[in-house]
């Protein structure tokens, strides 16, 4: 092709057509920049699907993560809210000073004692961090999992240090007047009278329902509707970009 366009020029000077030489020049130019052009266009489209590919490829385990935290998060919602009521009714128990004791009510005094903590998975979304953020070409998206990863996991993972501080109130009472301790499941009074016209008792009653609505209970709702309005938003963008 080189040497097609160098007869032409060879020619036309030979020729001394020199206007024509030089409009076949800038013709020349011009075929050259507009080669660098389509070069140019073609090597942005392939980067533009690249990273495209990569964003769906983060969004799709993305998805997968949130699902699995879901599910984690309303399984452990609906035991804290079994329990929660299972906490009120003793509660209510306990203003009655005469009581029948009955050994169904130690798996209520169980669930005063116990963590309530469950785990959830922040390593993808450190790892898209340190690679950059700016994967995810959508703000709202973008926006939407910081919030959620930065905010909500954030608390919930904090939620480990305010069941420390539950267990230091409520362990050494129930190491002192139980036995048979289970986790959140059982505990059988050593001396059912003493606990049950016990005023500190009530009030270690009181704090753990406090404690478990203000935080697991308030907090994996707002975490499971958060997650879900993520993943239809990530499902909306993932089908119009098909």
């Amino acid at each position: 092709m080189n040497k097609f366009f160098r007869r032409i020029r060879q020619r036309l000077l030979s020729e001394n057509k020199f206007s024509k030489y030089l409009l076949y020049a800038i013709g020349e130019v011009i075929l050259v920049m507009i080669g660098i052009l389509l070069a140019l266009q073609v090597n942005n489209w392939n980067s533009n699907k690249i990273a495209s590919k990569k964003e769906r490829d983060i969004l799709k385990e993305l998805s997968v993560g949130l699902k699995l935290d879901k599910s984690i998060l309303e399984n452990a919602l609906q035991k804290d809210s079994v329990d929660l009521k299972g906490l009120y009714r003793l509660d209510s128990l306990l203003n009655y000073p005469e009581n029948n004791y009955k050994s169904d009510i130690n798996e209520l005094f169980g669930k005063v004692y116990g963590f309530r903590f469950e785990r959830v998975n922040t390593a993808f979304y450190e790892d898209l961090k340190a690679s950059g953020l700016q994967a995810l070409k959508d703000d709202k998206i973008r926006s939407a999992v910081v919030n959620l990863f930065e905010g909500n996991y954030k608390v919930l993972i904090d939620l480990l240090n305010n069941e420390r501080s539950v267990n230091q109130v409520n362990r050494p009472y129930f190491l002192e007047n139980f036995t048979n301790l289970t986790f959140k499941e059982y505990a059988k009074p050593r001396n059912i009278k003493l606990i049950w016209n016990d005023s500190y008792f009530k009030n270690l009653v009181h704090y753990r329902i406090i404690t478990l609505e203000s935080n697991q209970i308030k907090w994996y709702k707002k975490t499971i509707e958060d997650i879900d309005n993520l993943l239809s938003q990530i499902s909306i963008y993932l089908n119009e970009k098909k």
